[in-house]
């Protein structure tokens, strides 16, 4: 079940039986029931391992008590005495010590597990002494009287300090800032030689000036017997020079982190400065800055002050040792700390062999920090910057090391730190020569500094076109290079145009590239490291538009990975950590956009099929095809508007719904297969209340809208429910987070958790003609096989229609029911007379049309009409109509045909809004998006009311309900209107009429007169017969009292009632809706 068996080989149905590991009989329980849960267990066994790492190391050696304590002793006298530079040496070379260890035994630096290890705790130490870092950090830089040698070493503290803490005060200070840049990287050719800062600058040239001043007396004492300690007086001299540089250029990378300090360094054209040397010594060869003094330090050391300091060293190591064998006393960790304090006092500096390789570090961070910025890409790419980062990716070329080395990064750089020939911290080992670039810069260092320049469009295609990628993924993988190889990666996907260019054809490369970058993503998803989780994440989220990079993660079964994450991250709850909430937010938006992909190419498929493609069309969507034609390297279209557009598309063109409904949808089969489904639930079930897994509600709901859509995915979501501790069905789960978020405003979190329920409970807006085109085609596209062609006239096709439909309906009974246990009719009917009210047009119209629809569907049973009757819905709905029609006019202009059922029925091209022509249109239109609002909030509210009208007007027509819902201005504009229009009858009818008019008003003679004079036969001698009229109730047409009753009695026949013509004779009283609903007339 592990990377073993990911390959592009597996076929789409092996995929969906594969990737359905688990059947759905066990759900969200603890984590042990989960077995597929790889990723859980990698991140407890590596949380674990480092535990017992931590503990093996604390218990074999007493080194990490004994720094704290040291660091302790060493903070107390910095705090209370003058600081002096052995000591400030001293704390800094136990913090670079423990932070060695810790970088060995966890990994890449940039996770957040120090507090638990003694670097955390010295660093906790020195940050509670505030006034400690504001007086080495600010004053003494700022004091000139100080010299180089304090300066360096309170630099060097400043860097072990703020370099691993996430903190830049108090060196983003002004003053300290500038004294930082002009350290490390001399003046300005602009505005320093400006009187106001020649103090400034003064103070920054006294280390150089002291080292220039020691080597001219070492050239004047040449010959002489003090020449000796003349040119070792120089070369301290010189290393405290380079001393200083090297940590101003690494605090400079600390402040530059700053936002602030950054865009005030950009426009000083301090990007072209500190890339400039990197291209020097990286690609033109030339001699690594600090190499030379390095060697000269080491050169010196065995002189006479050297042996003294050795002959000390060595008592301080025996003292030492005595302690350590003394036994475990009650003071053995104060005298352990002692002596390690009075070691390294004696001992001095020891880091004059890495100089030039922490100054090449320095560079490569400040890099990463200003890399982002527009205004110095530039400045940038003049120094060279393009060919710095393909050296870097590259890694040490061929024959490096003077032997048959093939090239590229070894992979002990994923590992550890690669080192030159230099001296351990403990003076009692060497570091083996390994392979490495001048100046051995680091390949964690070397990943952060080109991710930093692949935000930049122009460097990240010359990076793709001269053979970055492949040199990318073929780095070694290890703990140092997890999280800067996903950036990479992540930076990569971020500039469309290098992607093209990485997938462009012919096919079979690109997929070769895709299935490599997937195959890191999926790998990072797996592993046990949050960041590359998230930024591998962050990759796929912007990688699936392109549908090689989607073929690619299917053929490797990714879903499982990501479902994997998530599901973790439910089942973690409020004990995930705020990194791991982060990492599931955006695992949770790359789902959204897989499943967006798949949605447009699910709907392609069924409109290709549907408008011209064929036979070969309407067989690749009914086979469950999971690829589309078209180039893989191109992106398509995954935003908001365009997901709304083919959702649209999935619900209201019946052809594209009833392909949905009928033809099988293997992603989504894989989807629910995984309990991906009750994965969304869960996220959504533990979202309130978290501010972290707050951005996993609309990506969720997203997911659960398009997943609905299948009836598979329906079904399961509809009898899904949460298990321990919660036991919450899917229903409330929903109507809960739609209750909230309308609560606090969230327009698309109300939106779509309506429609996921509308989805569950409600079929397609145009049932008939979805169910029509459902008969109409079997999944081949060709006529049904049960129907021969030469038939086809003589069956009807309404029977199909129809026991499609009543499939359908019984298949949405259960959602029904289980919205109705869980409270859904009260919650829904919340939503719609109070809730919707607080959203903004026209998102109110939008989430009452979904209200009515999920109440319509309700409705259709008996007892809830009755209970929608009793609770007089359609009364407030009507209230709610003219509401709207009083305040939106845009909407009340629509409304109006939306509301006929002759002008919307039988129109299938009408019901795909969003085309013409065959072609998407834009919906960006904010008026457009209000026009439909109100008329679909419109309609179905007519209809609703209609359905639920009780009294006299029970059973009334949506034009009833519609003149019973519309505004009193409104009617009196339709009556100027009927008013203003010229109506002409035939002459016979209008006597007719006449007639008619005269006997209901009781004027029978004025009436028999007129059938006499208009020679109108039968009627005149029938009503001289009849005087008494027949007992018709006023205003109300006799049995008899109508030509078809006259003619009935005259051939001997019982009269039949005759209904009375519309306008023809007033109807009684409360036997209109408007009558029942207040409407005038």
């Amino acid at each position: 079940e592990g990377r073993e068996g990911r390959g592009p080989a597996r076929s789409p149905e092996f995929q969906a039986s594969a990737l359905g590991y688990r059947s759905c009989a066990h759900k969200c329980r603890a984590p042990r029931v989960w077995r597929p849960d790889s990723m859980a267990e990698a991140e407890a066994a590596a949380q674990l391992g480092r535990q017992l790492r931590q503990a093996v190391t604390a218990n074999a050696t007493a080194s990490g008590q004994t720094s704290i304590k040291a660091a302790r002793e060493l903070v107390s006298l910095l705090s209370r005495e003058a600081p002096t530079t052995l000591r400030v040496h001293a704390l800094a070379q136990i913090l670079e010590d423990e932070e060695q260890r810790y970088e060995d035994l966890c990994g890449d630096n940039s996770s957040s597990h120090r507090a638990g290890y003694p670097v955390g705790r010295i660093l906790s130490l020195v940050q509670d002494e505030d006034d400690l870092l504001e007086k080495l950090g600010h004053n003494h830089l700022l004091d000139r009287s100080k010299g180089p040698a304090l300066h360096a070493a309170c630099l060097r503290l400043m860097r072990a300090i703020l370099s691993v803490t996430g903190f830049q005060y108090p060196l983003t200070e002004d003053a300290v800032v500038d004294k930082l840049r002009l350290w490390a990287l001399g003046p300005d050719d602009e505005g320093d030689e400006d009187a106001a800062v020649g103090t400034v600058i003064a103070a920054a040239h006294d280390a150089r000036a002291a080292a220039d001043a020691a080597v001219a007396a070492a050239h004047d004492a040449e010959g002489t017997p003090t020449h000796p300690l003349a040119v070792a007086a120089a070369i301290r001299a010189e290393s405290e020079a380079l001393r200083v540089k090297t940590y101003a250029t690494a605090c400079l990378a600390v402040a530059l982190e700053a936002e602030d300090v950054a865009s005030a360094m950009v426009r000083r054209g301090v990007m072209g400065a500190i890339v400039r040397p990197l291209r020097e010594q990286l690609c033109d060869g030339k001699a690594v800055e600090g190499a030379d003094v390095a060697a000269e330090l080491a050169s010196i050391s065995g002189s006479a002050s050297g042996g003294d300091r050795s002959a000390a060293d060595k008592a301080n190591e025996a003292d030492l040792a005595a302690a350590t064998a003394a036994g475990e006393m009650l003071d053995s960790d104060e005298d352990k700390a002692t002596a390690l304090v009075a070691q390294l006092c004696a001992r001095g500096p020891t880091d004059g062999a890495r100089l030039a390789e922490r100054l090449t570090e320095a560079r490569l961070r400040g890099v990463a920090a200003l890399g982002e910025f527009i205004e110095c890409f530039g400045a940038a790419l003049a120094a060279g910057a393009t060919e710095v980062g393909l050296a870097l990716i590259h890694g040490p070329p061929a024959g490096c090391d003077g032997t048959d080395w093939p090239g590229g990064w070894p992979q002990e750089a994923a590992q550890q730190r690669l080192a030159t020939a230099a001296t351990a911290p403990d003076g009692s080992k060497t570091y083996a020569r390994r392979v490495g670039l001048p100046g051995n810069p680091q390949l964690p260092e070397s990943l952060a500094a080109l991710c930093s320049l692949l935000a930049h469009r122009k460097f990240c295609v010359t990076f793709v076109d001269r053979g970055g990628v492949k040199a990318l993924l073929a780095l070694p993988k290890g703990q140092l290079t997890h999280n800067g190889f996903n950036r990479c990666l992540f930076g990569l996907s971020q500039v469309s145009q290098a992607m093209e260019r990485l997938l462009a054809p012919p096919a079979s490369s690109a997929g070769v590239w895709a299935a490599r970058c997937v195959a890191a993503a999926l790998e990072a998803l797996d592993g046990g490291h949050d960041h590359a989780r998230r930024h591998a994440s962050l990759f796929l989220s912007l990688s699936f538009p392109f549908p090689a990079v989607l073929d690619a993660f299917d053929a490797q079964g990714g879903l499982r990975s990501l479902l994997n994450l998530l599901r973790h991250a439910a089942q973690l709850a409020a004990g995930a950590t705020a990194t791991q909430k982060q990492t599931a937010s955006h695992a949770c938006h790359a789902l959204r956009q897989y499943v967006r992909a798949h949605l447009h190419r699910r709907i392609n498929l069924c409109v290709s099929a549907g408008f011209g493609s064929g036979a070969s069309g309407g067989r690749r969507a009914s086979a469950g095809d999971h690829r589309t034609p078209g180039p893989g390297h191109r992106a398509v279209d995954l935003g908001q508007a365009a997901t709304d557009r083919n959702l649209r598309l999935a619900t209201h063109d019946p052809r594209v719904a009833a392909s949905l409904l009928k033809s099988p949808w293997l992603v989504m089969d894989a989807f629910v297969a995984q309990d991906g489904h009750l994965v969304m639930l869960a996220l959504l079930n533990v979202a309130p209340g978290d501010r972290h897994f707050h951005d996993c509600v609309p990506a969720s709901l997203s997911v659960l809208r398009a997943a609905t859509l299948h009836p598979g995915a329906r079904a399961a979501t509809a009898a899904a429910v949460l298990s321990d501790p919660s036991h919450v069905p899917a229903m409330q789960v929903l109507m809960d987070i739609a209750a909230r978020a309308a609560g606090a405003q969230d327009s698309e979190a109300v939106i779509d958790s309506l429609h996921v329920v509308c989805n569950l409970v409600a079929p397609p807006p145009n049932m008939g003609a979805v169910a029509a085109a459902a008969t109409a085609f079997d999944r081949s596209g060709q006529p049904h096989p049960s129907t021969p062609a030469s038939a086809k006239k003589r069956r009807p096709e309404r029977s199909d229609a129809e026991r499609f439909a009543a499939g359908l309906e019984a298949r949405l009974r259960p959602a029904r029911a289980a919205l109705r246990e869980s409270g859904g009719i009260r919650a829904i009917l919340s939503m719609l007379l109070r809730g919707a009210k607080h959203l903004p047009a026209p998102n109110a119209d939008a989430a009452r049309a979904l209200c009515c629809r999920a109440l319509l569907s309700l409705a259709r049973d008996p007892a809830i009409a009755q209970t929608l009757q009793t609770l007089q819905v359609a009364r407030r709905l009507t209230e709610i109509m003219r509401d709207t029609h009083r305040t939106g006019g845009a909407a009340a202009a629509a409304a109006k045909d939306a509301a006929d059922p002759t002008k919307t029925a039988g129109h299938a091209e009408r019901a795909r809004p969003g085309v013409r022509d065959g072609k998407p249109l834009e919906s960006g239109n904010p008026s457009t998006h209000l026009v439909e609002a109100g008329a679909e909030f419109h309609a179905a509210a007519v209809e609703l009311i209609a359905l639920t009208a009780g009294g006299a007007a029970k059973g009334s027509t949506a034009a009833a309900a519609s003149d019973a819902a519309t505004a009193p201005l409104r009617r009196l504009e339709r009556h100027a209107i009927a008013a203003a229009t010229r109506v002409q009858y035939p002459h016979g009818e209008l006597l007719q009429l006449i007639h008619e008019h005269l006997t209901n008003a009781g004027m029978r003679d004025a009436a028999a007169a007129l059938a006499a004079e208009a020679r109108l036969g039968g009627l005149g001698a029938y009503l001289a017969s009849t005087p008494g009229g027949g007992g018709a109730r006023p205003g109300e047409l006799a049995p008899t009292d109508s030509p078809a009753g006259i003619l009935a009695a005259e051939e001997g026949e019982k009269p039949a009632r005759l209904a009375a013509r519309r306008m023809s004779a007033p109807r009684r009283p409360g036997s209109s809706a408007a009558g029942l609903f207040g409407g005038g007339a």
